[in-house]
């Protein structure tokens, strides 16, 4: 009687371990534990969207700042404080003018580590995955990848193949880590929506337990002009939108406590980087120019020694004599 006891208790015991293991990663705990602290380190991988223009403040800078808003209440399953550690191989935005990264942003004052480099393709990474992962042990990677494919010409079923490489590479490199896989925000570019919705697929047939994957959506209402400065770079408000979706699929996959709602009354100026407005210390004087349609992110700056913009028409160097120019202060 009493072995049959103790065979009942040790069953017992076993079955609750096992249901305590399985609750989801995105249960939030009825207490924290102060003091106790987890570290979550995130690498960011794409294109120029993901590196950023110089000038820019990217919607790198936007997530992290969005984190740290909800950050008194983000805590994992075992009640420890959630802190993030942005990893990468690289810190610059890319700078248009000189055709170089440069440590360029808007406001350089968050964690800069990233691994995007402006017209990377997910058929042609420009680094090796595996050892970035390996190198960087992420608890999650935010892969937005394939814009530059679609714009070279692939077609969106070729695409798919070369992101589910991707993926399963930093898997094989880091068992068990998450992906935030992100919807490319270009649903106006021919073969973007296509793709976009091959990714869902593609994401819900990865997701499986212990090995999550999730999607970040286009941002709702997300529109040309309105949300970005040119036909593929998100401004200050598409950086925010962008920033709210990622931290939100953070959130589903238990890695994040829920973002604060949008508040439009708080968002940015619209707009090119470069709004014209009067220029300050902290505001530096810029010029866009344009041969009717602006080429791709084509910025150029005057010396950093210029107090003031210039005339509002004219020449500037490293542009062509035809081309007209107009000041503007990047933010």
């Amino acid at each position: 009687m009493r072995l049959s006891r103790f065979l009942s208790l040790v069953v017992a015991l076993v079955v609750g371990a096992l249901l305590v293991s399985s609750l989801p990663a995105q249960a939030e705990p009825s207490k924290s534990r102060p003091g106790r602290t987890v570290e979550l380190r995130v690498l960011t991988i794409g294109d120029s969207i993901t590196q950023g223009i110089a000038g820019d403040y990217t919607w790198r800078f936007r997530l992290q700042r969005s984190l740290e808003a909800v950050q008194s209440r983000s805590f994992d399953v075992a009640g420890r404080a959630r802190t993030y550690d942005f990893v990468g191989n690289r810190t610059a935005t890319f700078d248009q003018p000189t055709r170089t990264e440069a440590d360029d942003y808007a406001d350089p004052r968050f964690d800069r580590d990233h691994a995007g480099v402006l017209g990377m393709r997910a058929s042609a990474v420009r680094y090796d995955v595996a050892e970035l992962v390996r190198t960087t042990n992420p608890h999650v990677i935010v892969l937005s990848l394939g814009l530059n494919d679609l714009l070279k010409g692939s077609t969106p079923a070729a695409v798919v193949p070369h992101i589910e490489r991707i993926i399963e590479t930093a898997r094989e490199a880091a068992p068990g880590v998450a992906i935030v896989l992100g919807h490319l925000t270009s649903p106006w570019i021919r073969g973007v929506n296509d793709l976009n919705n091959r990714l869902t697929q593609l994401a819900t047939r990865l997701d499986r337990r212990g090995a999550r994957v999730d999607i970040a959506a286009v941002p709702p209402g997300y529109q040309q002009g309105q949300d970005t400065w040119d036909r593929y770079h998100p401004n200050g408000v598409g950086e925010v939108k962008m920033a709210h979706e990622i931290h939100l699929s953070l959130h589903r996959l238990g890695l994040a406590a829920r973002p604060l709602p949008l508040n439009p009354a708080g968002f940015p100026a619209a707009g090119p980087p470069g709004p014209s407005q009067p220029c300050g210390p902290s505001r530096r004087p810029a010029a866009s120019w344009s041969p009717g349609r602006s080429p791709r992110g084509s910025t150029a700056r005057r010396s950093p020694t210029a107090t003031s913009p210039p005339a509002a028409r004219g020449s500037c160097t490293g542009a062509p004599p035809s081309w007209d120019w107009t000041p503007a202060c990047r933010p």
